[in-house]
């Protein structure tokens, strides 16, 4: 049996499956029999994956959709920013209501609208505080606290998506997304041993504790934080996210990213601050205040696919050690390679060769093409106006790494005085045989 097809027993309501309104779907029951303490959940609230529009079909079997009275327009899909309440899920579809104006309506909707269902469930109690998202890469929507019933049963960049119990009081659970490195922290670890002995050498990373402030009870004294996003650019990487330390919620946090490894094997960078403005996390964590967030840009050496790992430092004279708190691959590109342009001046006459753009590093054939002055002669082109500066003849390499102006050079053809030395003879035959040569 797929996986879904076992999760079918956390949302399974048979008598909504006959087609019932969705008044007394919302009203309704579900027994879940795997967990006897949750049978008073009817429902899972959730988002859908796409931040668009979700199609809504009449049927389980997702083939024909609302076009005509009732599902007019609006009512045959679902928005983005809806919160919608799933009935029954199948490896297929999912049963599920949905807001409209002036109410709501029940419908089907393809199972992968909700979830990519790839990985093995993974069930356990939660044993901290984590922030759940709507959407992989979406907004804070919820949190998870100790206690909770979790079950993990997806995966999407570094998002978990799970089900999990919500307030008390709620007949819903929700279906959210929590991020992978709280999901194997707070879910996936097991509960903490009970250090019955101390330690007879203190490990290297502690904090002295020597009159050092408590973290409110039940807090860590480790920093806690999130790392939202990663990314690469022309020699740079940006990382984005919040963390704070609940020994010292005043003070902003020093970021630390490694790129290429861990602290102590990657290249290191410091000099990240989190205090910048992320008022959603004080109102899930309250009492931590509004200022943890950080955008951190380093500049690197390294290029193509790297892991970034990123550190929240903890707060200085506190109890606690460094945290990691999310890595990320990321794509560094190279700097794309300077160019310059080689540009031609007629220099009194007309038909001048369009300017031509050189790559640095790399050799540019000279255009071939000849401009014309009337009853001058063309003789080549020059770096400098007055004929005094490098020489280039048509179809020539320029290799420089630099832009430059070419100029027209031009001689009177009645005179014959190609090398304008004041006389015309052999020299001026010579001069005339190697232009016409090339």
């Amino acid at each position: 049996m797929k996986k879904l097809g076992k999760l079918t027993s956390l949302l399974l309501a048979l008598a909504l499956m006959a087609g019932l309104a969705c008044a007394s779907a919302a009203s309704a029951s579900a027994a879940i029999a795997k967990w006897p303490s949750l049978s008073q959940y009817a429902y899972a609230e959730s988002y859908s994956l796409a931040t668009g529009n979700t199609p809504v079909y009449t049927t389980s079997a997702l083939t024909t959709r609302g076009t005509s009275s009732p599902y007019q327009a609006r009512d045959a899909v679902i928005y983005g920013t809806d919160v919608i309440c799933v009935y029954s899920m199948t490896d297929t579809y999912a049963y599920v209501s949905y807001p409209i104006p002036g109410g709501s309506r029940c419908g089907y909707i393809r199972t992968g609208a909700l979830s990519p269902n790839n990985m093995a469930d993974f069930r356990a109690t939660a044993k901290g505080k984590a922030l759940v998202y709507n959407r992989p890469g979406g907004g804070v929507w919820d949190s998870i606290a100790p206690g909770d019933y979790v079950i993990g049963f997806a995966t999407s960049g570094i998002y978990t998506q799970c089900f999990y119990t919500s307030r008390a009081g709620d007949r819903a659970m929700r279906l959210g997304w929590i991020r992978t490195a709280d999901f194997d922290s707070y879910v996936r670890a097991p509960s903490p041993a009970v250090i019955t002995t101390a330690p007879t050498t203190p490990t290297t990373t502690a904090k002295p504790t020597t009159n050092a402030p408590k973290p409110p009870a039940g807090k860590s004294s480790n920093p806690i934080g999130v790392l939202d996003a990663a990314a690469g650019g022309v020699g740079t990487v940006t990382v984005t996210g919040w963390a704070f330390d609940w020994d010292k919620v005043s003070a902003p946090l020093d970021i630390h990213v490694y790129i290429g490894g861990e602290a102590g094997t990657g290249e290191g960078h410091g000099n990240g601050v989190a205090n910048q403005s992320r008022p959603d996390v004080n109102k899930v964590y309250v009492g931590a205040g509004d200022n943890h967030g950080f955008s951190h840009t380093v500049t690197t050496g390294k290029r193509g696919q790297q892991t970034v790992f990123v550190y929240a430092i903890n707060a200085s004279g506190t109890p606690g050690v460094n945290v990691l708190i999310g890595k990320a691959t990321v794509d560094i590109k190279s700097a794309a390679p300077a160019s310059y342009t080689v540009t031609y001046d007629a220099n009194g006459g007309s038909g001048a060769p369009a300017a031509q753009t050189k790559t640095e590093g790399q050799d540019l054939k000279l255009a071939a093409a000849l401009p014309s002055n009337g009853s001058l002669f063309f003789i080549a082109w020059n770096t400098k106006k007055d004929g005094t500066g490098d020489t280039y003849k048509p179809g020539d390499t320029y290799k420089a790494n630099a832009s430059v102006t070419l100029y027209a050079q031009w001689t009177p053809v009645k005179t014959g005085d190609l090398n304008g030395d004041g006389k015309v003879d052999y020299k001026d035959l010579q001069m005339l045989w190697q232009i016409l040569r090339g």
